[in-house]
């Protein structure tokens, strides 16, 4: 059990609960960044600039780097994304490593 849980995403439910993480673990972290690069900048109404600009169409992948890094730093900054952008036909691959 974790000391400082979290609760694990996605959701999954257990026998004893709700699935945790332990706090500032990296599959914390890892869920932290996950999160913010798969919330739309604007999709949250308590915190609209939380997440990360619809890139669906873009094919500039200095313009995908910049939004990923700005992004994760600022809103994880446990995590240091790697500036490793690299166009995949409507999808982009960016490492981001957690420190």
């Amino acid at each position: 059990m974790a000391h400082v849980p979290h609760i694990k995403l996605p959701l999954t439910f257990t026998d004893w609960g709700t699935a945790v993480v332990e706090q500032d673990s990296a599959e914390e972290i890892r869920q932290c960044v996950e999160l913010v690069l798969r919330t739309p900048t604007g999709s949250r109404v308590e915190v609209p600039e939380f997440g990360i600009d619809d890139l669906a169409f873009s094919r500039s992948t200095d313009r995908i780097e910049e939004e990923v890094l700005r992004a994760v730093d600022e809103w994880e900054p446990r995590a240091r994304a790697m500036a490793d952008a690299e166009i995949f036909e409507l999808s982009a691959k960016v490492g981001v490593e957690i420190a």
